[in-house]
Parts: structure tokens; C-alpha cells; sequence
């Protein structure tokens, strides 16, 4: 008897992978093995060692990855997705406006300048308040972006050893911006005011929720998926920063594939704008080797 193909995952714990991750269900005629990590550490893993046969990846890595021809499919199947302004942090006693002017946000430290949260919030600040991301100072605690390419300009390194929330809490840094949750501590406020207006405000005028992590699948995996005629769903259920459910347990924010498509030219937009990309890319190179099952 043949043993079934082993499909390795490397994907983190969420609401929507719990099952998959348990046992309690898996893809048919395969077994598979995961990887338990965190989401950020995903992407590292996958693109040095291609050990994984789908993996959990940023979205605008995956955009990074596209020209270097990795053998990587990307799916329409999101892991996570939030609003984003209130990623960006400062301290409580911080002087600024309602909507963050230029001059008191000089200097604004963040984990990497390729982070797809960062990425989503200098182009929110750009579209929404008229900030451009060369009129701020970012300050990064991780190394550069890529070694065979220069960092934009305006793009530093933190001194070593110093972290982030402790230069803010100092004052050397204006802001900072958290992938996830903020520092549980009094002195920190969002430099956005009022997130659940804001959360109604780019949802009402973008129809979309800014996703971070989808789901890849290796080439030779990709086109071996049968070939089976039915309706393409929507992408999975995700977590979105700033949601809450309506009265009738409805998602207030759904993310159609329609949704989706309009986020993915927005983020984009961004990265080429924001010196990530070695040049433009279509929307058919993003969905290029996509089973016609699931376009």
C-alpha cells in the first residue's frame, strides 16, 4: 500500500487553523505535519530552507518574492487582516493634533522598514493625512531589508541593544508602531484618536480590510490539486483589529474576494511606492500558477 504524501505546513495558531493544527481535520489523501512558530518567523524559515510545502506569509513579502522566481503560489486564503492606525503608538504626554502633523512626528521606530504593517501605515498616513514616508525619520530594530539592495532614504538602524518601546518611552523616538498589541502601561496613547471611527471611516470609503498574512503553497503542490469543479470560496474567516461582531453575529467588515482584490492593489501600490519593489508587478504575476479552481 502506498503511503500518502506528507504535506508540510508552517503556519501559525489561529481561530481558523486551530482544526487543521490539532488533527481534527486535514487535507484529503495527505498527511500533514505543522510547524507551530510565530507569524513573523514563517517567512524567514520558508524562504531560506523551502522546507515548507504551505506556509503562513506576509503579504508584502510574498510581493518581494515574486520577481526572485520562488517557487511559491499565493492563495486567496487570509490568516490575518486589521485595521492599521492603531498599530502607531506614542507617549501619553506626547504633543500632537488629531491626525498626526508632520512636524512633531519626526522620528518613528519600527521593527523593519518591510513589514507589512509599516507598509500599510506610511501609505494610509500618505492616502489619508498627506504625510509622505521620506517627510519621517524610521528607525529600525531589525538589520536591512534585503543585502543586494540599498535601504530607502530616511530608513536607519537603532543603536544595538536599544528597544524600541524603551527610546520611546525616552522621548528619542516620537512614535512607534506594534505589529499587535500595545505596551499595557498608562504612559502610551494611539497617536490616532477615536480607532472605532477611524475603523468606520476606511471601511465605509475602502471596502476592505488591510490583510497582512495569506497562505502560499509550493508550485509542484499547486499543480497537483485535482481537478474539481465548484464554486471558489471566499477567503477564510480572520481577525481584524478594531471589530466587533453585529447583533446578529455577522461580521460587520466581510472580505469578499472582490474585497480582497482591492486591498491587494492598494498594498501594492504602497510597497512599489515605498522603494520594496525592484519594479512593478500585475495582478496576474501576484495570482500567477493559482489553481483555476480557486480564481
Amino acid at each position: 500500500m502506498t503511503e500518502p504524501p506528507i504535506l508540510r505546513t508552517a503556519i501559525a495558531t489561529y481561530r481558523v487553523t486551530e482544526a487543521l493544527k490539532s488533527g481534527r481535520c486535514g487535507p484529503s489523501g495527505c498527511v500533514s505535519t505543522s510547524s507551530i512558530c510565530r507569524p513573523s518567523a514563517v517567512p524567514r524559515a520558508d524562504g531560506a530552507e523551502q522546507r515548507f510545502d504551505v506556509s503562513e506569509m506576509a503579504i508584502v513579502t510574498s510581493f518581494r518574492r515574486k520577481p526572485t522566481g520562488k517557487p511559491l503560489v499565493l492563495l486567496p486564503v487570509v490568516l490575518a487582516a486589521r485595521f492599521q492606525q492603531s498599530a502607531l503608538i506614542c507617549r501619553a504626554d506626547a504633543v500632537l493634533a488629531s491626525a498626526p502633523p508632520t512636524s512633531p512626528v519626526r522620528r518613528v521606530g519600527v521593527r523593519a522598514y518591510s513589514q507589512t504593517t509599516g507598509v500599510w501605515l506610511r501609505g494610509i498616513m500618505h492616502d489619508e493625512y498627506g504625510i509622505a514616508p521620506e517627510q519621517i525619520r524610521w528607525v529600525t530594530s531589525r538589520g536591512r531589508m534585503s543585502p543586494r539592495r540599498a535601504e530607502p532614504a530616511g530608513v536607519e538602524r537603532a543603536a544595538p541593544g536599544k528597544e524600541l518601546v524603551a527610546s520611546c518611552v525616552t522621548a528619542k523616538l516620537d512614535a512607534i508602531h506594534r505589529r499587535q498589541r500595545r505596551p499595557q502601561d498608562a504612559a502610551f496613547r494611539p497617536v490616532f484618536p477615536g480607532p472605532r471611527g477611524l475603523v468606520e471611516a476606511f471601511w465605509a470609503k475602502h471596502r476592505f480590510v488591510p490583510v497582512n498574512h495569506l497562505v502560499t503553497i509550493r508550485r509542484d503542490w499547486s499543480n497537483a490539486i485535482p481537478g474539481r469543479r465548484h464554486r471558489a470560496r471566499p477567503p477564510l474567516p480572520r481577525r481584524a483589529a478594531g471589530r466587533s461582531p453585529a447583533a446578529d453575529g455577522r461580521d460587520p467588515y466581510p472580505m469578499s474576494r472582490a474585497a480582497l482584490q482591492r486591498g491587494d492593489r492598494s498594498a501594492l501600490r504602497y510597497s512599489l511606492a515605498q522603494g520594496l519593489l525592484p519594479g512593478p508587478l500585475t495582478m496576474a504575476e501576484i495570482w500567477e500558477g493559482l489553481p483555476a479552481e480557486v480564481t
